[in-house]
């Protein structure tokens, strides 16, 4: 049974270059993986949502420590730790069609 752990990050401010690589990279330090992504702009505004898998808790909160890290004094930022979900709680969990 594979167990991966989850992150739901959040971001709103203004969109000014190197913000997505700069989040982007710190993911990807981390061994992270985006499972879903929304990102919206609106004039100079952006906002992105990023539902994200990580292998273990350890790395999890190390990657929630660097995200809350991120140095752009406008943006609003949240995230969160899912509890662990196992590979099986997720298919029973779907919507059936």
């Amino acid at each position: 049974m594979s167990e991966k752990h989850f992150i739901s990050f959040s971001a709103i401010g203004k969109d000014k270059p190197g913000v997505l690589f700069e989040i982007s990279k710190i993911i990807t330090a981390h061994k992270g993986n985006v499972e879903f992504q929304k990102i919206h702009t609106l004039g100079s505004e952006f906002s992105i949502l990023l539902f994200i898998s990580i292998p273990n808790e350890a790395q999890a909160r190390e990657l929630l420590s660097a995200l809350k890290k991120i140095e752009h004094s406008d943006l609003v930022i949240r995230s969160n730790h899912s509890k662990e979900i196992t590979v099986e709680d997720r298919k029973s969990t779907r919507l059936n069609s």
